[in-house]
């Protein structure tokens, strides 16, 4: 695998200011059997306003970032702790609610609590 970086300046049409664009070209190797089938071209942009780091840099802490989004996309998925069960905005907040009642109404009773069954003992 062979990897390219280039870095430009690039002002989308619709912006005052000019953005720095870090591009990579990776050359991947596709190999069977007996050898080299084609190489496969692949590109991935980078657009910051950063300009006090390298390319490099640059490349190294998306990449690290990245990684934190498939953490957090495999939590969601796998878990499905951070996922609503119904698909409109309205049930989606009737179930919020519904699950604070729940959320307070166990904090309130734990307060209710006589002192020796799980509640300690105010200092």
């Amino acid at each position: 695998m062979d990897e390219w970086v280039a870095e430009f300046n690039y002002r989308p049409a619709a912006c005052q200011k000019a953005y720095r664009l870090v591009v990579i070209r990776k050359n991947l190797h596709v190999r069977d059997k007996q050898g080299r089938l084609i190489d496969d071209y692949r590109y991935f942009f980078y657009i910051t306003n950063d300009r006090d780091h390298s390319a490099a840099e640059i490349v190294f802490s998306a990449n690290d970032r990245c990684n934190q989004e498939n953490l957090h996309a495999q939590l969601k998925g796998g878990v499905r702790a951070l996922t609503a069960p119904v698909k409109n905005l309205l049930s989606n907040l009737t179930y919020m609610v519904m699950t604070a009642l729940a959320w307070n109404l166990k904090a309130w009773y734990a307060v209710m609590l006589p002192e020796g069954r799980g509640r300690q003992a105010a200092a």
